[in-house]
C-alpha cells in the first residue's frame, strides 16, 4: 500500500543518526567525531522538533534525550576505538558499498557499513546502536537475517572474497542530563563514562559463514518473495486489505513498542487510521523505481 509512517522510531532516526555519523568518521581518516556528531545531533533536534505534532509526548521526550546525548555517544566511540583508522586496511569507497543483485524476478538492494582487512583477513563491519547488550542478543547474532543478507551481497553482488562480519555494537546511555547542567557539560560527562567503562558500552562479535549460509539465505528469500507475490496476485484476498495478509503477531510488540501499522492491520484502513502515515509515489522509492 506503499504506507510509511510520518515520524521514524526513536530507535531508527538515532540509528541512523549514528550510521551517517560513522559513515563520514571512518571515510574520512582525518575528519574531527566532534564537528560530525554535532552536525547530526543537530539535525536529530530539528526532527525532534519538526515531528512532535504527530508523537505523543512520550515519543518525543525519547527523541529529545536522545538527541542531547547523541554526540557523547559517537564521542565516546571514537575515542574507544580512535585506532580502527590507522589498523584497518580499507578504500573511501569502500565505506558503505551499495550492492544490486538480479534475481530475475525481484532485486536484491543493500548497502554495506564497511568492507575493511585486518592484516590478509578481510571482514565485513556493521554498526549497531542497542538499549542493551545482553548475552540472549549475542547469541542470536548469528541468525541476524539482516547480517546475513549482507555477506550475501558482498559475496554474490560485490564479488567480494569475505566470510565474516564484525559485529559493532553502541549501547545507548542511561545517564540523564542535570537540571541545572549544561548540554556541553553533559556531553563531556557521558563521553567521559563511556571511555571509562568501555565494555558497559561497547561491544564487538566476529561473526563467520559458510557457502550454505550464503545459499540458505537465497533460498529463504526466494520463498518470502514467492509469499509476497501470492498476497499482491490476490491469491489470499483483495490485496489492499491488509485484513486479508497472514498475520506475523510475533512481529507486533517488538523493538520495545508496537508496530506502527497495527491498527491499520486488526482494523483496515478506516478513517483516522491513515492520518499518522503518508504515502509514497513508489514502493520503496529510497532505492529506486525498479526495486
Amino acid at each position: 500500500m506503499r504506507l510509511v509512517p510520518r515520524t521514524r522510531d526513536v530507535s531508527l532516526a538515532i540509528g541512523s543518526a549514528a550510521h551517517e555519523t560513522l559513515y563520514h568518521w571512518y571515510r574520512q581518516r582525518r575528519a574531527a567525531m566532534d564537528r560530525i556528531a554535532a552536525r547530526h545531533q543537530v539535525q536529530l533536534f530539528g526532527e525532534a522538533e519538526g515531528t512532535k505534532d504527530w508523537r505523543d509526548q512520550e515519543e518525543h521526550d525519547k527523541l529529545v534525550y536522545g538527541a542531547t546525548a547523541f554526540k557523547a555517544m559517537m564521542l565516546g566511540y571514537a575515542r574507544t576505538y580512535a585506532n580502527d583508522r590507522h589498523q584497518w586496511s580499507y578504500k573511501r569507497d569502500q565505506v558503505e558499498i551499495e550492492f544490486q543483485i538480479d534475481l530475475g524476478e525481484f532485486l536484491f538492494q543493500g548497502k554495506i557499513d564497511l568492507y575493511a582487512r585486518q592484516g590478509t583477513t578481510p571482514f565485513l563491519v556493521e554498526h549497531k546502536t542497542a538499549k542493551t547488550i545482553t548475552g540472549s542478543y549475542i547469541e542470536r547474532l548469528a541468525m541476524d537475517t539482516q547480517t546475513r543478507s549482507y555477506i550475501y551481497g558482498a559475496t554474490k553482488g560485490q564479488h567480494l572474497p569475505v566470510k565474516e562480519v564484525l559485529y559493532d555494537i553502541i549501547r545507548k546511555p542511561s545517564l540523564r542530563r542535570k537540571s541545572n547542567e549544561s548540554l556541553d557539560d553533559f556531553t563531556e560527562r557521558l563521553s567521559d563514562d563511556y571511555c571509562a567503562r568501555p565494555s558497559f558500552y561497547f561491544y564487538r562479535e566476529g561473526l563467520k559463514y559458510s557457502k550454505d549460509d550464503i545459499e540458505s539465505f537465497e533460498y529463504e528469500m526466494r520463498q518470502t518473495h514467492k509469499e509476497y507475490q501470492a498476497i499482491i496476485d490476490g491469491e489470499y484476498g483483495p490485496p489492499d486489505d491488509p485484513r486479508t495478509w497472514g498475520p506475523n503477531d510475533s512481529t507486533c510488540n517488538d523493538f520495545f513498542r508496537l508496530c506502527p501499522y497495527f491498527h491499520i492491520c486488526t482494523q483496515g484502513l478506516e478513517r483516522g487510521n491513515g492520518s499518522t502515515f503518508t504515502q509514497l509515489e513508489i514502493m520503496h522509492a529510497e532505492l529506486g523505481e525498479s526495486s
